[in-house]
């Protein structure tokens, strides 16, 4: 018992660590997505007289903010979780393979408002060069995809590891997530790299506390 309070222990401070990694990796690549952002979305920019105007000041800053403060809210939550499940992960296997799914949220959120902020500009059904929501279906619908997968995988991959029974199986399906992490930071030119940061972060902090429970089965 003691062993095992030493390992969990172990485990949760090495999750922290992470978490914080994570987090300040989000704020300080938080200005990343800015070229995406304007000149794949228009996000940000106005039609005007058929040029593009856009707003390079508060909408950046707004843009960057908004990311870390998605990041913090969702790696404070994985840290809760991470704290009532490291005494006994294989007990709270569901419960810790949440993570997988709280560590995408940030992401799938900040790429749904730029869904419905493209469908507000008022450019939809215009013609194509000009539509942002048809741009964010060209260029973010999949990235996201990519990501929600990248979510699911961890979430099963969690689960198995936490369970101790295949955990073979296991690294596969989470070495998967990270790579589908990776996938969608660069094919939207590291639009989603703050969040895909974060959420690498969350789940191998989740994998160090699921691996900590001693003996696999």
């Amino acid at each position: 018992m003691t062993l095992q309070r030493a390992r969990a222990g172990s485990a949760r401070r090495a999750a922290a660590r992470l978490l914080l990694v994570g987090l300040a990796a989000a704020a300080l690549t938080s200005a990343a997505p800015t070229a995406w952002l304007r000149e794949r979305l228009r996000a940000g920019c106005e039609l005007a007289g058929g040029d593009w105007r856009c707003d390079t000041g508060p909408f950046d800053v707004g843009a960057a903010i908004a990311v870390v403060v998605l990041v913090g809210i969702a790696l404070g939550w994985a840290w809760l979780v991470l704290r009532a499940t490291a005494d006994a992960p294989r007990q709270r296997a569901d419960q810790l393979a949440a993570i997988g799914v709280i560590a995408v949220l940030p992401g799938l959120a900040w790429s749904a408002w730029l869904l419905v902020d493209a469908l507000l500009s008022g450019t939809a059904g215009a013609a194509l060069e000009v539509d942002r929501a048809a741009m964010w279906v060209e260029r973010a619908m999949v990235p996201t995809l990519v990501l929600a997968g990248a979510g699911a995988l961890a979430l099963v991959g969690l689960r198995t590891r936490a369970a101790g029974s295949q955990p073979k199986v296991a690294a596969i399906q989470l070495s998967a997530s990270l790579v589908l992490l990776l996938g969608a930071s660069l094919t939207t030119l590291f639009g989603l790299l703050p969040t895909s940061l974060a959420a690498a972060a969350a789940i191998v902090a989740a994998w160090r506390v699921a691996r900590a429970q001693g003996r696999d089965r």
